[in-house]
């Protein structure tokens, strides 16, 4: 992997220590960069952290002051996952939509798109 491919809070692999699981904690952990290796992305992490399976898909409701935020991930493909981010907004009575053109394949790549939609979501291993 490449120092640029991450960001603080990702989790990756280190093969160098049997495959353990490290969260990257800062940007001195960045240095190792070429050491790690990304971690796919399975049902099985999804539904760890709260995700709940149906038809395919991974839903995941978050409750806001305003409203509240439904995730949904789908499972194009033996593990390739496409994202959905519903933004309900309970004043206005509307929800936007941001759907990702991207086969998310690696839990670091579902990381920083909850992380650029403003979703604090932490996901665990």
């Amino acid at each position: 992997m490449k120092a640029s491919e991450l960001m603080i809070g990702d989790w990756v692999q280190v093969p160098s220590e049997c495959n353990r699981h490290k969260k990257i904690m800062s940007t001195f952990d960045m240095d190792s960069a070429p050491i790690y290796k990304p971690i796919s992305l399975t049902r099985e992490i999804l539904e760890s952290n709260g995700f709940k399976e149906k038809d395919d898909e991974f839903a995941y409701k978050t409750n806001a002051a305003d409203g509240y935020i439904h995730i949904i991930i789908t499972d194009c493909y033996d593990d390739e996952f496409t994202l959905k981010i519903v933004d309900y907004d309970k004043f206005n009575d509307c929800s936007k939509n941001i759907e990702f053109d991207k086969t998310f394949l690696k839990v670091h790549e579902l990381q920083h798109a909850l992380r650029l939609c403003g979703i604090n979501k932490e996901i665990e291993l």
